[in-house]
């Protein structure tokens, strides 16, 4: 309404909040940083042979039951190296029930899959060869391993990587494992900053990472330098 004896209009000064004040920033973290050397199995030493039939292996979709999955298809370098999908698919359109992880310094962690029930990359590379996300299943494991090894492309890598050995459901994990365990993470800018590089993150990022390692707790379950609690 208008006019004489209209109610004055009501005006509101919005409420203007008090900037919130700046996590400090963070010195370079006192938090190793260095991975070191992951533990190699004695009954499997590094070679470039094998890492190089590791390789060939990862990436080959013949390894799975139906020809259509190879460990990459979870495992790609535009998703981070982890899951594209929030449930991962296997063999033959089956789910797996849950994401596939990254698989970067998996080499320096203890326990494998979510529940830790691997206790190395090649007992993992079994479960999983086997299981639903290949689908080849135990029994078929030998069958596989030797219709993979008998292509002209791969008898001389096996050779090369298993004198005298061939393919076998052995020999297969052992290349793939040997081949992950090349799969390294340590020249980030956190490394950086966590080595005394001071300009490595900006100020933002050192902010959140003053929350990351202090009132957001994130740390109980991403531990550096591999965060991850595993």
């Amino acid at each position: 309404p208008t006019g004489e004896g209209a109610p004055a209009a009501v005006t509101s000064t919005p409420r203007v909040e008090p900037p919130l004040a700046a996590a400090p920033l963070p010195e370079p973290t006192s938090v190793p940083h260095d991975l070191g050397v992951p533990p190699i199995p004695a009954d499997n030493p590094q070679s470039k042979p094998k890492i190089a039939l590791g390789s060939r292996l990862f990436f080959d979709v013949r390894l799975s039951a139906d020809g259509e999955r190879s460990c990459y298809s979870c495992h790609r370098n535009e998703d981070g190296n982890g899951g594209h999908d929030a449930i991962a698919v296997g063999a033959h359109g089956v789910s797996v029930g849950m994401h596939s992880p990254v698989l970067w310094n998996v080499a320096f962690l203890p326990a494998l899959f979510w529940d830790g029930r691997a206790r190395t990359l090649e007992a993992q590379a079994t479960e999983v060869w086997a299981g639903a996300n290949m689908g080849v299943g135990r029994d078929q494991l030998a069958a596989k391993a030797r219709a993979i090894g008998e292509l002209m492309e791969y008898r001389p890598l096996f050779a090369s990587a298993f004198a005298g050995a061939g393919a076998t459901p052995d020999t297969v994990v052992k290349a793939l494992a040997a081949f992950v365990r090349t799969l390294e993470c340590s020249r980030t800018a956190y490394d950086r900053f966590a080595r005394g590089d001071r300009a490595a993150l900006t100020d933002p990022q050192r902010r959140g990472l003053a929350l990351f390692m202090g009132k957001g707790i994130c740390t109980a379950c991403h531990t550096p330098p591999q965060f991850t609690s595993a």
